[in-house]
């Protein structure tokens, strides 16, 4: 069992703004109970979906996304 693929989506109340986030690294991450309850946790990148090609744009990494996010709505 997966418990987390690593991508969530962030919805501002205010401007209605949708924001995806994906935690980028190793596919699992050595925990859980069994080794079929490992934790994914991240994504690899070349499994992301945020690319220019998908209709992202101000595509950004950062080790908090709510602080990216918080500086884009701010703009």
């Amino acid at each position: 069992m997966e418990k987390s693929n690593g991508r969530y989506f962030v919805r501002d109340i205010k401007t209605g703004r949708l924001f995806c986030v994906e935690a980028i690294g190793p596919h699992r991450t050595g925990y859980g109970d069994s080794l079929s309850e490992h934790c994914i946790g991240s994504i690899r990148e070349k499994e992301s979906i945020i690319t220019p090609e998908n209709g992202f744009i101000n595509i950004g990494t950062s080790t908090s996304p709510a602080d990216y996010i918080n500086r884009l709505l701010s703009k």
